[in-house]
């Protein structure tokens, strides 16, 4: 999980990250999670537990490095999301992914069957 003091990190990986202040982004733990490789944050996630269904957010990817890394991290905040979610009871995963992240809607579909639902962005999945 991220810490506090990770939140302004996270809200840089926003590509509009300025136009989110003035929120306070130093109390974001336990909501958010973080994928580190070199001691370096390069994906973070937001984690929102709701019933029956819960939902993963924000997968944010640093773009300044290789889509294999980029691709590994995704799976494993998503793998790490969706454990979350099931040990608060959940039984379904919802999130929004932009039609421009193909990479991503690729990963969700094949590795977790997830389905389109609603719109063309907003995908859903069976916790296993």
């Amino acid at each position: 999980l991220a810490k506090n003091e990770e939140g302004q990190i996270i809200r840089q990986m926003f590509s509009n990250g300025d136009q989110l202040l003035p929120s306070d982004w130093t109390d974001i733990y336990p909501y958010w999670a973080v994928a580190v490789v070199d001691d370096k944050i390069v994906a973070a996630m937001q984690i929102c537990l709701s019933k029956p269904i819960g939902r993963l957010e924000h997968l944010l990817v640093n773009q300044d490095i290789n889509k294999i890394t980029a691709t590994k991290a995704a799976d494993k905040l998503i793998k790490y999301g969706e454990a979350a979610l099931k040990k608060n009871g959940c039984s379904k995963v919802s999130g929004y992914v932009t039609f421009r992240n193909k990479p991503i809607k690729n990963l969700i579909k094949k590795h977790y069957h997830a389905e389109l639902v609603d719109s063309g962005s907003m995908w859903m999945w069976r916790i296993s």
